[in-house]
Order: C-alpha cells, then sequence, then structure tokens
C-alpha cells in the first residue's frame, strides 16, 4: 500500500493538553510520459505512492478536465480512449497530481501535443466513366502542426480516406468504399439516382467532416417531340425536354439530323437549355430527315464541388417535308364561258418538275392537264368550260429531292373558278 509521507520533525506542543501532527504535501509526480496504446493513449508517471488526479489542460482555451484518476495502492499509468479529449486542439497537456480529493498537489505536465485530425483532402478531380461509374482523384492536404515531435504524433501514411455515397439531398449513405493506404482515387459504382460521393478521411484521433470539396453526379433524360410532317423551308416546331437532374444547371444542347438510319448524325442546331421547363429546337424543314437530341457530358468544377452529369440521347425521331406552294391558283377566279385565263403555280424549292392540276367531279379527284413547272414556276393558259359551274381544282407534284434531301409527294391547296 503506498504511505503518506510524514514530516520528519516531531509534533510540537502548541497548548497545554493539545498537539497537531503537521502533515507534508505530496510531492510533485515526475516524469509524465504519453504513449499510444492499440488505439488508446497510455500516461505514465513516478511519483511517492500517493493517490493522483490525471487531467486534461487546454490552453487555448483555460480549460482543465478530469480524465481519470488513481487510488492508493493502483499502479502509476492510466489507459484512456482518445474520444475523451477535445479534438482539433493544440498544445494539450495532460498533467498528474498527487495527494487527496480535498488536497492534491502541485500537478506535473506532460510534453504538449496536437489533437488534430487530417485536413480534408484536395479533390481536385472527378470524372464519369463509360459504365457511368465515378472515379475521384485528390491530393492529401498538409496542415500545421504547432506541436511536431510530440509524443503521440502519428505517420501521415496512417490517415486513412474513405468515400461515401449518399442521396443528393440526404438520408442514409448509399455505400462507403475504404481506400488503401497510400492510393489517391476511388472509383465509386453507377447510381439510379442523384448522388453526391465525398472523400472522408481521419486519424487516431477520428474522423473528419468532410469540408473539401463534393462531387455531384448527376442523371439526365432527354425528350423530343417532332412533327410528322413539314413544309419546305418553314419552320419545324419541335420541342425538347431535359429531366433528371435536378440543379438549375445550364447545358449546351445539340440538335442533329441525318437523311437515312445509315448517315451519320450531323449537328443542325445548338442551344442551351435547363431541366426546369420544356424548350424549343425547331428548325426549318429543307427536307426529309430523322432528329435526335444530343446533350454532350457535362463537368463543371467549382470552389465547393465538381458536379457531373452523363451525356444523354433522344431515340431518333422522323418527320418528312412536303414542297411548298407559294402560289396555286388561277390568275382570275371568275370567268365568263370561253375566256382563257392562266394557272399560275410557284413552288418552293425552285425546281423543274411535271406536275398535274385535278378537279373535283363526282365524288373523287380527277386528274387533269400536266403543269410543267420550271425553276419553281409555271403560267398555264386554261380555257374556261361548263357555264354556270364552280368547279375545285388544285395541283400535285410527285416525290423529289433536294441537296439529297427528299421531298414528299405534295399537294397545293384547292382553289376554284367560277364560269358564267
Amino acid at each position: 500500500m503506498r504511505k503518506y509521507a510524514v514530516l520528519a520533525t516531531s509534533a510540537v506542543l502548541l497548548t497545554a493538553g493539545l498537539a497537531t501532527p503537521a502533515w507534508a504535501a505530496a510531492e510533485a509526480p515526475t516524469d509524465v510520459r504519453l504513449a499510444w496504446d492499440d488505439g488508446k493513449i497510455r500516461v505514465t508517471w513516478n511519483d511517492d505512492g500517493s493517490a493522483n488526479s490525471i487531467r486534461a489542460v487546454y490552453p487555448r482555451t483555460g480549460a482543465s478536465v478530469i480524465i481519470g484518476g488513481r487510488i492508493e495502492g493502483e499502479t502509476n499509468e492510466l489507459v484512456f480512449s482518445p474520444g475523451k479529449l477535445t479534438i482539433d486542439e493544440d498544445q494539450v497537456q495532460i498533467t498528474v497530481a498527487s495527494g487527496t480529493s480535498s488536497s492534491w498537489g502541485t500537478p506535473t505536465a506532460s510534453a504538449s501535443f496536437d489533437t488534430r485530425r487530417p485536413v480534408s483532402p484536395d479533390v481536385y478531380d472527378a470524372e464519369l466513366l463509360a459504365d457511368r461509374s465515378v472515379r475521384v482523384r485528390w491530393r492529401p492536404t498538409v496542415g500545421a502542426d504547432k506541436t511536431p515531435g510530440d509524443p503521440l504524433d502519428r505517420p501521415a501514411a496512417e490517415d486513412w480516406f474513405e468515400a461515401r455515397v449518399e442521396k443528393r439531398y440526404g438520408g442514409d449513405p448509399l455505400g462507403t468504399y475504404p481506400v488503401a493506404a497510400g492510393v489517391t482515387s476511388v472509383t465509386v459504382p453507377a447510381q439510379s439516382q442523384l448522388t453526391t460521393v465525398d472523400i472522408l478521411t481521419g486519424n487516431g484521433w477520428g474522423q473528419l467532416y468532410p469540408t473539401g470539396r463534393a462531387v455531384y453526379a448527376g442523371t439526365l433524360r432527354a425528350g423530343i417531340a417532332v412533327p410528322a410532317q413539314g413544309t419546305f423551308s418553314e419552320r419545324l416546331k419541335i420541342e425538347s425536354t431535359l429531366v433528371g437532374t435536378s440543379e438549375n444547371t445550364e447545358f449546351p444542347v445539340q440538335l442533329q439530323a441525318r437523311a437515312t438510319s445509315s448517315a451519320a448524325w450531323k449537328t443542325v442546331g445548338r442551344y442551351t437549355a435547363n431541366t426546369q421547363v420544356p424548350f424549343d429546337t425547331g428548325i426549318a424543314s429543307l427536307g426529309g430527315r430523322q432528329y435526335r437530341l444530343w446533350v454532350p457530358a457535362l463537368k463543371k468544377i467549382g470552389r465547393g464541388a465538381i458536379q457531373l452529369v452523363p451525356a444523354g440521347s433522344t431515340s431518333a425521331k422522323s418527320s418528312q417535308t412536303m414542297t411548298r406552294f407559294a402560289v396555286a391558283g388561277f390568275t382570275r377566279s371568275t370567268v365568263q364561258v370561253g375566256v382563257t385565263v392562266n394557272l399560275s403555280v410557284k413552288i418552293q424549292p425552285g425546281l423543274t418538275v411535271r406536275g398535274t392540276l385535278q378537279r373535283w367531279a363526282n365524288g373523287a379527284w380527277r386528274t387533269g392537264p400536266a403543269v410543267q413547272i420550271k425553276n419553281g414556276t409555271a403560267l398555264v393558259p386554261f380555257k374556261a368550260a361548263g357555264r354556270g359551274t364552280t368547279t375545285r381544282y388544285r395541283v400535285t407534284v410527285p416525290k423529289l429531292s433536294y441537296n439529297g434531301l427528299p421531298l414528299a409527294p405534295s399537294v397545293s391547296k384547292t382553289f376554284t373558278l367560277t364560269v358564267r
């Protein structure tokens, strides 16, 4: 058992019949040492066999917190969890004092040490791979060590890293992916929803909440509505949409077209769009083609995050183009019988083609004389017959080709001729 030290001098009689022993204060402990012990902290000291009080002292705040004690007769050591200490502090000391619960002696301090966790790594790059998995790269960041060489320093090589994947707007983690020592990249499997990838780090003092760049991995689905047919040179009202990522992000969008399913896609329109509202991707109808919306993969590196969105595309949608009849009709709509009027026709594109004039009779369109159109125009004499009649007419042209694109067989609007 430990014994309290007693003054060597004899008791002195202070008054007749009374004597009070004077007890010496406990000697201060010596050689206070710190070391790691299987993930815990071991503090040892030497003293004269007294009870002990062990405290953590934080000079920055002036706080002093009891972390343990020893009663008389116990060994001169204390093993405790790092969790008992305040993390991310500098110049921390462990002090050991000897004495009794009512009278502790002068404490002796250990060497100063810090409880710093690693600094968040510098996530400098991320990319979407072909299978939509996400590769994240980082550089370990070294913080300032204000107590270099302290007894609880650990090698930087022991700092650990892992990737944590969560739903973009919170919730339980979708997965964690440890990283081997010395490795500075990780590949996270493809996810079916908006996700955030953070790189966590830690050491013997605990895990650090990520404060570096996060990686936002988005999803994207493109949509397109294409009219089944259009008129040459007139605007084809194509409407497009983007759905998936809820970020208010501007995306570069391409409208692409091709003449046949075996031809290569060519970009015919460029736009900027977001996922908030449908947007117009209309274009002049210049011939029968297939169309699709193509959204290149997006990568934006900002101060606080790297945003990744995969490329998106719609399926091919076909639209045929009709020849445009700028003019189709008689130069006079009412004439006397036997009078000759002119049939005027003007088409776009200005091709040379043999059309036909048709009239409505007995419930069907009847083919009449040919209409020779040269460079897009025709002026054909026509002698009015059938007194007292009003007849409906129209002009047709066959399938055409213009700049390698097909124009479907086309029919003009109906026009009339009244004969008196």
